[in-house]
């Protein structure tokens, strides 16, 4: 299975649109960091893609601040690691970071597909073949 290539997406190489404030999402964004779950910054791993319509995030390795951060724990029910599909409403509206991301208030949290991982190599799987599914939907009517 092809994995995304997110250092390609670091250098912002030709082929991915890294959209500036303002400027609509044409093609697809891919970022070094979860798009959701409240404790990401607790976890080890990582990745979201944004494509028009569509937040597809993968998250996992959760070593929680109350463990002293020695532990690891599930994120879910028997799995390590997640990908999960969000709606995004058409506009200009990104995260306030500067990161690209789309603004919270563009993203319909209630997902559209959960996929439970064990490691972070099917989590890489699951979201490559996640984004590759979603890319050739159309948007969602929001």
């Amino acid at each position: 299975m092809t994995r995304i290539d997110f250092a390609k997406a670091a250098r912002n190489e030709p082929g991915l649109d890294i959209p500036e404030r303002g400027r609509k999402l044409v093609t697809r964004i891919d970022f070094a960091k979860a798009g959701h779950l409240a404790v990401a910054n607790e976890c080890r791993y990582g990745r979201c893609t944004e494509i028009p319509g569509y937040r597809i995030s993968s998250v996992g390795d959760w070593f929680p601040k109350y463990s002293g951060g020695y532990v690891r724990e599930d994120i879910g029910f028997q799995r390590a690691f997640e990908t999960m599909v969000f709606a995004v409403a058409p506009g200009d509206a990104l995260c306030e970071c500067g990161c690209g991301m789309a603004h919270d208030s563009r993203v319909n949290y209630s997902e559209l597909l959960c996929i439970g991982a064990q490691n972070s190599d099917e989590a890489d799987e699951n979201h490559a073949a996640t984004v590759k599914l979603y890319q050739s939907m159309e948007p969602p009517s929001l």
